[in-house]
């Protein structure tokens, strides 16, 4: 792959699998893969169901099930079970999607809970010892399989007719738009569900107007009925990488940003169909005084996810288009570089904010969003960010309901925040930043490595950052890097010989904040697994990254309409039920266990009393908060 700093995603790895039967898991999830114990071939991992922690819910593995294979369970195109890089939304009703990938060509796979709203329910929260607290997930199949040998896009569960081939599954993206007025299930308007999935030749797009039951890109004008295709050209320029994509709050509009792989440009797409397609213009979110400091020549870039400003309080930046992206400082910062005898890379030492003010007015999305570039921080010489870069993977952004902006980023060590000054919105959006705050604090500081930030805000100045935090055993003499294997994989000995009890742990993190725009914010800091989620390294290195890929790139968090943190997250503590065919130890804790990332959900379990929301005084946008 290039040597752009893209944090490409793994491709799926080949292995034998076999068709899978329906059964439901401890967690009542539907539509789900039988489990017959460790090893028995048919679950993709044993379920699990945690003890929940620090005012979150249990933490429940969602159900993945194997992938049919093509022809017998030994074809060439039977693929090991994964599902990592999990994303999350929730709808303006209350409804949560969760995707996670398994790689080129192995597609996405969609998670959707629905309480009492659509055609199929999935039933209120669990009770009982159990699983108190856990949701009933619907596995929803794969919106990116569509078309792909068969006619239409099924839940692929144990089917040889459709065979879990599809043009994705590299990256994929998730975004909901407003209830949809032509769109209603028994009178209550539903909202549109846009999806989106990397092929690297192109991106995949697909629409669901029944909450995820089924995807498609559109109505047949000969018939009338669906057609049961994803649109797999979506992007215009072919070639790509990591896109992402954001919903306005009406009933249509989408804007996706994705990488050229040919030039490091990161292109801007609108769809006004629910994100079904994308016109053909686009916009530039890296702008002309930006991109010989950004492109693909030198170090490159790294793009975190577009954010569309949809503040409730009328107030001016609504519609404006914020894009993030790490790169080097400058255009001598960006040196042509790469493996011997070039010199090596810079580090992405500079976080940027593309703004594009009122790209959505009255309810139109502008076709060819104008973006102008702001610096929002440098890492100083010698600082973890200058020798780190600030991507690991990738900086994050979101928008709260008073038209305030927020970023996070981590340099391998600490997570940062920095949030748009409040004077400077109306009359230039996105141009003021306050300077950066840390945001990990106590357990996860001292040299810790804290990484894979993502960042969800609403109300006025109500902020909930995530991130995967490390602990260490024993003394440390310098600050740990998350893809140091000497560091953190250590070889054990004595009673813990041939295990990974000795390697450093990795927890789930969240820190919340009511004042979040203001110049220092306070932060409540929450452990959110509640057990460890992974031991060793974690890869920031994308494709061409040295250490364990397991958990892939990233995770993801969502607040519902009840203010609460949904949180998504990949997880390998378990050893994989294929270890026997991959010649491997078969123990959760052996140094050389084969085990692979899955999708996990947790969600905080009460809204924090002290959010201030827009109606409440002071109303007026762009005026910050005091923690109360």
């Amino acid at each position: 792959m290039r040597k752009l700093r893209m944090a490409f995603c793994s491709a799926a790895v080949l292995l034998s699998a076999i068709p899978t039967a329906l059964a439901q898991n401890p967690a009542n999830e539907h539509n789900c893969p039988a489990q017959t114990g460790a090893g028995g071939g048919l679950e993709a991992e044993p379920p699990y169901v945690g003890s929940g922690i620090d005012g979150f819910s249990r933490n429940q593995s969602l159900c993945l099930p194997q992938l049919a294979p093509v022809g017998t369970s030994a074809g060439p195109l039977a693929f090991i079970v994964q599902g990592v890089e999990p994303g999350i939304r929730v709808d303006s009703q209350g409804t949560i999607y969760v995707g996670s990938i398994r790689g080129v060509p192995g597609g996405s796979d969609l998670w959707r809970w629905d309480q009492a709203l659509g055609p199929i329910v999935d039933g209120g929260p669990n009770t009982g010892p159990a699983n108190n607290g856990t949701l009933p997930f619907r596995y929803e199949g794969q919106p990116d399989n569509c078309g792909i040998l068969t006619n239409g896009c099924a839940n692929n569960v144990g089917s040889l007719a459709n065979p879990g081939v599809a043009p994705g599954g590299g990256d994929d993206d998730i975004a909901v738009n407003g209830p949809d007025s032509a769109n209603t299930y028994n009178g209550v308007a539903i909202p549109n569900v846009a999806f989106v999935s990397l092929s690297l030749a192109d991106v995949t797009a697909a629409n669901s107007k029944d909450r995820g039951q089924t995807f498609s890109i559109g109505t047949s004008m000969a018939t009338g009925g669906a057609i049961n295709l994803a649109n797999a050209g979506a992007a215009h320029v072919p070639g790509d990488d990591r896109m992402w994509i954001d919903a306005f709050d009406d009933a249509s509009t989408v804007y996706m940003t994705y990488h050229d792989l040919a030039s490091g440009a990161i292109h801007v797409q609108a769809s006004t169909d629910g994100g079904a397609t994308y016109n053909a213009a686009f916009g530039e979110a890296i702008d002309a005084n930006t991109l010989a400091a950004a492109n693909g020549s030198g170090s490159g870039n790294v793009a975190g996810q577009i954010r569309i400003d949809k503040n409730t309080n009328g107030c001016s930046t609504r519609g404006t288009l914020y894009q993030i992206f790490s790169a080097p400082d400058s255009v001598a910062d960006n040196p042509p570089c790469g493996p011997a005898p070039l010199p090596a890379c810079h580090s992405l030492k500079t976080v940027y904010v593309g703004v594009s003010p009122n790209a959505i007015v009255g309810g139109v999305p502008n076709p060819v969003p104008v973006f102008t570039d702001h610096k929002i921080f440098t890492s100083p010489p010698a600082s973890p960010g200058a020798t780190n870069g600030t991507g690991q993977v990738f900086p994050a952004l979101a928008t709260d309901n008073n038209g305030f902006a927020y970023a996070v980023w981590s340099d391998n060590n600490d997570i940062y925040l920095s949030s748009t000054v409040g004077s400077s919105q109306s009359s230039a959006p996105g141009s003021m930043w306050n300077p950066p705050v840390r945001v990990n604090q106590g357990a996860t500081t001292g040299g810790k490595s804290n990484v894979f930030p993502w960042v969800a805000a609403d109300a006025n100045g109500h902020v909930v950052v995530v991130w995967l935090g490390e602990t260490s055993i024993g003394t440390r003499s310098a600050p740990a890097n998350s893809n140091n294997r000497t560091m953190l994989e250590p070889t054990c000995t004595g009673a813990n010989a041939g295990t990974n009890n000795c390697w450093a742990k990795w927890n789930v993190y969240a820190a919340e904040t009511v004042n979040g725009n203001v110049l220092k914010p306070s932060f409540t800091q929450h452990i959110v697994s509640d057990h460890i989620i992974h031991s060793g390294t974690v890869s920031t290195g994308g494709l061409g990254g040295g250490a364990d890929r397991n958990l892939a790139d990233f995770f993801q968090v969502a607040l519902d309409p009840n203010h609460r943190a949904n949180i998504t997250f990949a997880d390998d503590h378990v050893h994989s039920p294929q270890c026997t065919s991959q010649g491997t130890t078969c123990t959760d804790n052996g140094a050389t266990s084969f085990r692979v990332g899955v999708p996990y959900f947790t969600r905080q379990l009460s809204a924090n009393p002290k959010i201030v929301f827009p109606t409440e005084s002071p109303s007026s946008c762009f005026k910050t908060v005091a923690q109360r």
